[in-house]
């Protein structure tokens, strides 16, 4: 890896481990390597061998591809349905796009496009 890609790795490496709610020390653990070992990685100080890259994307659900930074990781978003309940969705490229194409949307356009989807859904449930 060159130095820009060590440091993207690393900061990757860092959310991921923050987004699984892991300390530094537990990731070391899991592991088997030393904390101040693990350090290293997250500050761009040294890099994981290939085993250990295995074993960190097993343990955050990446790919390791994803983990050095070669495919794009997938967009989740969390929802609140009509029960209340929050659920994590992974968008998809289209649902993607359109989110970006709503956001340039002026208020008024945006009231339109949600009455005209909410007439579609209705309108599908009816039939």
């Amino acid at each position: 890896m060159n130095r820009e890609e060590r440091s993207a790795f690393a900061l990757r490496l860092r959310t991921l481990r923050k987004a699984a709610h892991l300390t530094q020390g537990e990731v070391a653990e899991r592991l088997n390597i030393h904390r101040t070992a693990y350090t290293k990685y997250e500050t761009d100080r040294a890099n994981p061998d290939k085993t250990c890259l295995v074993t960190l994307a097993e343990l955050f659900g990446v790919s390791v591809d994803e983990l050095l930074g070669k495919e794009a990781p997938p967009v989740i978003v969390t929802l609140q349905d009509a029960m209340d309940t929050v659920v994590a969705v992974e968008l998809t490229p289209r649902e993607q796009a359109m989110l970006v194409a709503f956001r340039s949307l002026t208020d008024e356009q945006k009231e339109q496009l949600m009455k005209f989807s909410g007439d579609l859904v209705n309108e599908d449930a009816e039939n």
